[in-house]
């Protein structure tokens, strides 16, 4: 085999093995229920949330007030810490759910430099609340809040939140 040859079969054989779809890494799974979910975060599991807010609803902000599509954002974040509860624990909650949160600073075009709150809740029945709040990072003012609600995802539906385990 020539140079050029055995050159370009290195090289073809480096990039399989760099290639994680190639070298057989796991693929991300798409958690398609509350179910699956509360089990792979009990086995300890690596999970992320990919939101789709354009197939969420925002919750209305006054009384009698239509619920709002949500916007043409993606958001996503690893859901390192939660909380289960149980259906009842916690009294006029007849639904069991998990809670995970997360705070960061981000750059925000018309706020700053803000903390970038944002909690999930899953439900038994698989609903999604998602909520956004935005602080001012020396006085803690709430400069913005959202809450947004959808389904899980499972490919069937038009659920705006896709949950997935490595």
């Amino acid at each position: 085999m020539n140079k050029p040859a055995a050159l370009c079969v290195s090289l073809i054989f480096l990039l399989c093995l760099l290639s994680p779809d190639l070298a057989g890494a796991p693929r991300p799974e798409l958690l398609k229920n509350f179910g699956e979910l509360f089990t792979a975060l009990k086995q300890g599991q690596e999970v992320r949330l990919v939101i789709h807010y354009e197939k969420c609803w925002k919750k209305p902000g006054g009384e009698g007030s239509p619920p709002e599509k949500g916007p043409a954002a993606v958001g996503g974040m690893a859901l390192v810490n939660f909380e289960y509860f149980p259906a009842g624990l916690i009294p006029g909650q007849s639904r069991a759910f998990i809670s995970s949160s997360t705070l960061q600073f981000i750059q925000h075009q018309r706020h700053g430099v803000v903390y970038n709150y944002a909690r999930v809740r899953v439900f038994s029945d698989n609903l999604v609340e998602i909520t956004v709040r935005y602080y001012q990072p020396q006085t803690f003012e709430v400069l913005m809040e959202d809450v947004y609600q959808t389904v899980m995802a499972d490919r069937k539906n038009e659920g705006g939140a896709f949950f997935y385990r490595r």
